[in-house]
């Protein structure tokens, strides 16, 4: 990538700061809630040992499941956290493969965005 003078201003840097923080909140509620139902679910098998095969397979399901949404928002947040990097050292919405800015819709709609566009093959 090429040095960019372009940038967005640092009131719309704000705003996309508050719209991050604020997602990054509900992310972090949604793992919490992920990994206590995990939790729940390994103390039953705990408690409850001892099942039918069919009952402790469709455990394992539930609980690799959960096990796969927990890492998704863990992965959301570190994602978040990166794009909150971003904005801090003002390089958030500047596209890492042209240097353009990448559109502010498409920032509102994937705040964690680092190129402008999907690349599309013909």
């Amino acid at each position: 990538m090429q040095t960019n003078t372009k940038r967005y201003s640092d009131e719309v840097l704000r705003n996309f700061k508050t719209l991050i923080q604020d997602k990054m909140e509900e992310v972090r509620k949604e793992a919490e809630s992920l990994k206590s139902r995990l939790d729940g679910l390994e103390g039953q098998a705990d408690e409850n040992g001892g099942h039918s095969y069919g009952e402790d397979s469709k455990n394992h399901e539930q609980r690799e499941l959960l096990t796969r949404m927990y890492e998704r928002q863990v992965e959301k947040m570190h994602e978040l956290e990166l794009a909150l990097g971003r904005i801090a050292n003002k390089t958030y919405g500047i596209c890492q493969e042209t240097g353009d800015l990448i559109d502010k819709r498409r920032l509102e709609a994937f705040p964690t965005a680092t190129t402008g566009a999907a690349v599309l093959s013909h």
